[in-house]
Order: structure tokens, then sequence, then C-alpha cells
């Protein structure tokens, strides 16, 4: 398409699958029969990138998605030894674009801004699973959509010093939310009205010699729900990242992060809060051979006790190790 103008095309499909079956235990000497749950989303879409000047680049796309629940199943008699269907929703589809701009202010700071709609389909677990006896089916959950705006800026200062920092407004229409049910420690998933996030996020990255580099990640989020007497979940106003990283040679890495976050709602009626938290996590990447790398994780490296959601206590100390090799 000449030499302003780089199109791409793309074409998906997925396929979920899930079945469960309850196995046997001393209440219930046998194991249930096994329940399917299958849905499939399939996706066209192109974008193009357009530059009208050698300072400026217009990218535009759009796709359009269709998604169905094909099938889902349930146990009809409380032996759970009998199967019924239970409701699909129909066919959905959705139209999704999006548009930015990009234009170089210099050789090393770029500007960019952008909006774009996007679909988001709920999955089988959020529309159909009771979650260990937490949470009620809801087939009646429908597809929320955002609205992203996006203004932000990037490059490289004082002689290698790399930085970029970015303000988003988003409002999420039919937004899903896992909201909080007249019975305690019961939730379902369900669509709540307008939601809205407001935020920016502010990254910098410096080399220190040659054997150093140092980072700092910092993000901010005012998030709200379109529903009267709903807070959002999940949401920690403050997220911080503050890093560190020893390069002895060209073949080891050696890397500590501190991460920290503020409180945040763990249930949309607000009586279930955790607090923030700050923990340490340690890596070590040493590549072997040039197709052979070497991954050693210690996460949570002083053992922290926090939590994401009230009652559930994430990992303590927790080491990892893996090798990869790339063909």
């Amino acid at each position: 398409m000449g030499t302003q103008n780089f199109l791409k095309l793309g074409l998906f499909y997925k396929q979920d699958v899930h079945r469960e079956s309850n196995l046997a235990t001393q209440a219930q000497p046998y194991q249930t029969p096994w329940l399917h749950f299958e849905a499939h989303t399939y996706a066209l879409g192109f974008e193009n990138a357009y530059k009208p000047t050698t300072a400026d680049t217009l990218t535009f796309g759009y796709r359009r998605d269709e998604h169905r629940f094909d099938q889902a199943e349930q146990y009809t008699n409380k032996a759970q030894t009998q199967i019924g269907p239970m409701p699909t929703s129909p066919r959905v589809g959705a139209n999704n674009a999006q548009i930015v701009w990009r234009h170089k202010l210099s050789a090393h700071t770029e500007l960019r801004a952008g909006i774009g709609q996007k679909t988001r389909f709920p999955s089988i677990k959020e529309v159909y699973s009771y979650r260990l006896g937490q949470a009620i089916p809801n087939p009646a959950l429908g597809p929320e959509q955002a609205l992203n705006r996006e203004v932000g800026v990037s490059g490289v200062m004082l002689g290698g010093v790399k930085y970029d920092a970015a303000v988003y407004w988003d409002s999420i229409k039919d937004a899903i939310e896992s909201v909080a049910t007249s019975t305690p420690g019961i939730s379902q998933a369900q669509n709540v009205g307008t939601a809205t996030n407001k935020g920016l996020d502010l990254s910098v990255q410096a080399s220190i010699g040659n054997a150093w580099i140092a980072s700092v990640a910092y993000s901010y989020l005012d998030a709200t729900l379109g529903a009267p007497g709903l807070v959002a979940t999940n949401a920690p106003r403050h997220w911080a990242d503050l890093g560190v990283s020893w390069l002895p040679g060209d073949a080891t890495t050696l890397s500590a992060h501190v991460q920290a976050a503020s409180s945040r709602q763990t249930t949309t009626d607000g009586k279930q809060p955790v607090a923030g938290f700050t923990v340490v996590n340690l890596r070590w990447t040493q590549r072997l051979a040039p197709r052979l790398t070497l991954y050693t994780n210690l996460n949570n490296a002083f053992d922290r006790n926090y939590q994401l959601s009230e009652g559930f206590p994430m990992p303590g100390r927790e080491l990892r190790v893996q090798l990869q090799y790339k063909l």
C-alpha cells in the first residue's frame, strides 16, 4: 500500500472447554458424573499504520468479535447423580476500534495519544462457577465494553535515562464485577453499570556505570463502579516497584525488586478490605549455553504475610528454578 502505509490482518479463534467432577469422599462415596462447559470466540480485524510526515504515525485498527456459549451443565438432584442443561446466552457480537497518534518531538522524545473501544466477554468461570460454594452462577451476564483514552510521553534524557509517563481515563459500560450478595460470603458476577478508571503510570530506568541498572515504576488508580453503594475491588490506589540489577558478566544477571501496594477492597460492599504490603523478590539469571538459560527466583524473600483477597494469604517465601532451552 505504498511507502506511507503498513497494513496488518489478523484472524483469531479460541475454544474454551471446562470439565469437572467431584471425587468420592466419606460423605459422598462415589465420583459424580462429569459436567461439560464450552464456549467459542472468533475475531477478524486489521491494523494500518500511516505516516503523513517523518515525525508522525497514525495507526488505526478495527476488529469484529463474535462469542457464544455452546454448552453448560449442572447437577439436577441433591445426590449429584443426574445432569441437566444450564441456560446459555445467545451469540453476541461486538465492534472494536482503536486509533493512536505518535509524534516525534525530537530524536529521543515521542508523544502519543490514543482512544479505543474494546469488548471483554465473560468467561465460563464468571458465568457458571459456584466457586466451591462461594458464588451463584449468572447465565444472563453480558459483555463489558471499555472506552480507553490515553496520553503519554516517552524518551531518553540525561545521557541514557529512559522514561515513560502516561495518564488514562477508561469508561467501562456494563462492567463485570463480583458483587457481594445478602448472604455473607456469597457473591455473583454481575453487570454493574458504567465503571470508571482514572490514573497515571510512570517508569524510569537508568544505567549506573557498566554493570548496574536501576528502575522505578509507579501507578496511581482511581477506580469507581457505576452502581450506587458498590466499591471497586482488587484496585489498590497506589502501586510501586523499585528495582536494581547487577550484570557482572554477559551471561549473569542478579536482580532485586521491592514491590509495594496500598490497601484494597476485596468485596463490593466494602466490608472485607486488606492492608497494603511490601515484598522483596530476588532473581538470578544465568546463561549456561547459547540456547540454555537458568532462571532462579526467590519471591517474597523476607516471608511477608500479605493478602490480595481477605482470608486468603499469599504464599510465603517461595523458591522457583526454571531451565529454558530455545530451539
